[in-house]
């Protein structure tokens, strides 16, 4: 949450309100994706001991293969500056990190979920047991995304489920 919250405060500055976050890390403008977040993490015994975090952020690319994809030049309609985005994303995450050691747990998870690409919206979905419907209410303690569907909530972890629209 940490990570993509200071991304997403970064980009903010120069999108709009279109910008969101899709569970877990992936950054859509609308319904197109920009970027994302990989985070592999490293345990010593029950604590975590290290993280390496990927980010991939399509910032000049022109063409897609895929029509949901876009780029910030496609966006804003004009080139941008690597170094300085870069810089601006860097410098956030380090707050966002800074909010973690203050274990600001609550505030951070209000604002994730707040900037949450499909929260509170009927979405249509896929899991190991075929399509369905639902709505995306929360994001579980363990990290998991709640979707309510017939008056039912299921939580999913990574990898166990579909965006379908």
């Amino acid at each position: 949450m940490a990570v993509s919250l200071g991304i997403y405060d970064a980009l903010s500055t120069v999108l709009d309100n279109k910008l969101k976050i899709k569970w877990p890390n992936d950054l859509y403008y609308g319904n197109q994706k920009f970027g994302g977040v990989l985070i592999e993490n490293s345990l010593l015994g029950s604590k975590l001991n290290i993280s390496i975090i990927g980010i991939g952020i399509n910032v000049n690319q022109d063409s897609f293969l895929y029509q949901t994809a876009t780029s910030l030049k496609n966006i804003l309609g004009k080139e941008i500056d690597i170094a300085t985005i870069g810089n601006s994303i860097a410098e956030n995450i380090e707050l966002r990190f800074n909010q973690l050691k203050e274990n600001d747990w609550d505030l951070l998870k209000k604002e994730y979920l707040s900037r949450l690409y499909k929260i509170g919206e009927y979405a249509r979905f896929e899991d190991q047991n075929g399509r369905f419907e639902g709505t995306i209410i929360d994001i579980s303690k363990e990290g998991k995304l709640l979707i309510e569907q017939n008056d039912f909530v299921k939580s999913y972890d990574i990898k166990e489920i579909t965006y379908l629209s």
